[in-house]
């Protein structure tokens, strides 16, 4: 298919809808299944908390990477989370988000693969929890170990530009 002067492919469709599989949308695939996942959350005062949940991940046609999560939250309670990663070739990055019933924050993610492609950096702008109005960027790294275990590391860029990591967890398949 060629594109027209208007962005529009032979078809009269928009180039935006032209969707093909790549290899990008192949990397997500890998990860779809049911899940099991311990997550450690370094507090502020340097404690360690341990939760549970777990994860279900589908595609969406071919080209989104759909997971819904539920786990435990410290003060007992228990949350609801999604994420969606998918590929922009247009951006050649991919794209995505993430929700929580814990939080009233939309996260929007951007990213690359690592050069070795075991890694997926998904990058997001948010809130400086430590006060105040100004925001910080955080960083979600998905870690491809092998098909029945993965990690998912997160962190928040520090004033002098260094990550600091202060989440990682585990999945194991189960299904």
């Amino acid at each position: 298919m060629s594109d027209n002067a208007q962005g529009q492919t032979d078809s009269g469709m928009p180039e935006c809808m032209n969707v093909e599989e790549l290899e990008q949308h192949r990397w997500l695939a890998r990860f779809v299944g049911d899940w099991s996942f311990t997550a450690r959350m370094q507090n502020p005062d340097g404690s360690e908390h341990v939760t549970q949940g777990s994860e279900s991940v589908s595609m969406l046609g071919d080209i989104w990477f759909v997971a819904d999560g539920q786990g435990e939250m410290p003060d007992g309670g228990s949350a609801k989370m999604r994420m969606t990663v998918g590929y922009d070739p247009a951006r050649g990055k991919f794209v995505g988000s993430w929700i929580g019933t814990m939080m009233l924050l939309h996260w929007v993610y951007e990213g690359q693969l690592s050069e070795d492609g075991n890694s997926l950096h998904l990058v997001a702008e948010g809130p400086d929890f430590s006060g105040g109005n100004s925001t910080r960027m955080y960083r979600d790294t998905i870690e491809y170990v092998s098909d029945d275990f993965r990690r998912l590391r997160s962190a928040m860029q520090a004033e002098d530009g260094s990550w600091q990591e202060f989440n990682v967890a585990e999945y194991h398949r189960v299904k």
